[in-house]
C-alpha cells in the first residue's frame, strides 16, 4: 500500500485530504507543522508528500529544502490564492514554451478569460503543467497541442488535446492509478513516475471537479470540469 504525508496545519483541509486518500486506498499520514512533518520524514518511508506552504515552527520551503537532501520523494506544495484560470494555463504554456519549440509541437489556443478559481494556486497550476508535460514528452514531432477553456452550464471546462498519438482502450479506465504506466518498461529515467494523471485527478477531485481522458479521431484529449462553487464569473 502507498504512503502519503499530508502536511497541513489547517484541520479540515488535513481532515479531507486525509478521507479522500484513505477512500482511494492508500496510507495517509498528517503532520500539523513543519517540525512533526521532519519527524514523521526521519522516521518512515513516504511515496508522496502534500506539503502546505505556510506551516508553524518551520514552513513548508523549509521543509522542502530539508527533505530534498535526503531523498527525491515526490513533493506537491500546497499553497492558496484566487486566480484567474486562463491566466494560469498562460503561465505553463510560456513556462514550457522551449520544450515545445524542441519537439516542434504547434500549440493552438482559446481560453476564455473571466473564469476565477477560489483554490490552491500551486496545486491548480499542477494540474495543466503535469497534462502540457505529458502532450510535450509522448507527442510526435509536429504534432498539435490544443488547449481550450470555456463556461459551460455552470461549469468551467478545460481542455487538453494532443494529436499523432492514441492509449490502448484497454489502458484508459486506469490511467489516474497512481504509478500506473502505460508501457511497463518505463521508469522513473525515461518514462516518469507514473504519478502525473494521478496528481491530476487528485488535485481535480480536492477541488470539487472531474478529470476524464479519451482517444479521439486526432489524438488524445484529458478533459478537467471545476463546478460552479469555485468559480466566479467577474
Amino acid at each position: 500500500m502507498k504512503k502519503i504525508l499530508i502536511v497541513e496545519d489547517d484541520p479540515a483541509i488535513a481532515a479531507l485530504l486525509f478521507d479522500f486518500l484513505t477512500e482511494a486506498g492508500y496510507k495517509a499520514v498528517t503532520a500539523a507543522d513543519g517540525v512533526e512533518a521532519l519527524t514523521l520524514f526521519s522516521a518512515q518511508a513516504f511515496d508522496l508528500i502534500l506539503l502546505d506552504v505556510m506551516l508553524p515552527r518551520i514552513d513548508g520551503f523549509g521543509v522542502c529544502e530539508v527533505i530534498r537532501q535526503k531523498s527525491k520523494v515526490p513533493i506537491i506544495i500546497l499553497t492558496a490564492l484566487d486566480s484567474e484560470l486562463d491566466q494560469l494555463v498562460e503561465e505553463r504554456l510560456f513556462a514550457l514554451e522551449d520544450l515545445f519549440v524542441q519537439k516542434e509541437l504547434d500549440i493552438k489556443k482559446e481560453l476564455e478569460p473571466g473564469i476565477f478559481i477560489d483554490g490552491d494556486r500551486l496545486l491548480l497550476a499542477k494540474a495543466p503543467d503535469n497534462l502540457l508535460s505529458n502532450a510535450a514528452a509522448y507527442s510526435p514531432a509536429g504534432s498539435l497541442v490544443h488547449v481550450r477553456l470555456w463556461p459551460e452550464a455552470g461549469h468551467g471546462m478545460l481542455t487538453l488535446e494532443n494529436t499523432g498519438i492514441h492509449i490502448p482502450d484497454a489502458d484508459i479506465p486506469r490511467l489516474f492509478e497512481a504509478f500506473y504506466r502505460v508501457d511497463s518498461s518505463r521508469n522513473r529515467m525515461t518514462g516518469g513516475s507514473g504519478l502525473g494523471l494521478y496528481i491530476v485527478n487528485t488535485i481535480l477531485a480536492l477541488h470539487g471537479g472531474t478529470a476524464d481522458i479519451a482517444n479521439t479521431a486526432q489524438g488524445i484529449e484529458v478533459s478537467l470540469c471545476l463546478p460552479l462553487h469555485i468559480i466566479k464569473q467577474r
